[in-house]
C-alpha cells in the first residue's frame, strides 16, 4: 500500500503568515496554481480513494485533483469516536 499526503496550497493567511488553524480559508491565486501544478504530477497515479478536511482550502485541492485522475473525492469528517464519510 502507498499514501500520499498532500498539503492544501497557499491562502492570504499562509501569505501573511498568519495562524488559520480551522478558519475556512480559500485558496489564493498562487494556491490555485499550485494545486494545478500537484495535481498533474497524479495524472499517472492509480488512486482508489481522495479523502480530504471539510475546509475549503483542503476541498478546492482535492478537486484540482479529483478532475486530473477522474476519480470523486471524500470529505472526511472526524468526531470523537467516529469517522464519517460524505461523497463528492
Amino acid at each position: 500500500m502507498e499514501l500520499y499526503v498532500v498539503r492544501h496550497g497557499q491562502t492570504e493567511y499562509n501569505r501573511k503568515n498568519l495562524f488559520q488553524g480551522h478558519t475556512d480559508i480559500p485558496l489564493n491565486n498562487v494556491g490555485i496554481e499550485q494545486s494545478k501544478k500537484l495535481a498533474s504530477k497524479f495524472r499517472n497515479i492509480e488512486l482508489d480513494i481522495i479523502l480530504t478536511s471539510p475546509l475549503k482550502r483542503a476541498i478546492q485541492t482535492a478537486e484540482y485533483i479529483s478532475n486530473v485522475i477522474n476519480l470523486k473525492y471524500y470529505i472526511c469528517l472526524i468526531f470523537p469516536y467516529n469517522l464519517i464519510f460524505a461523497y463528492y
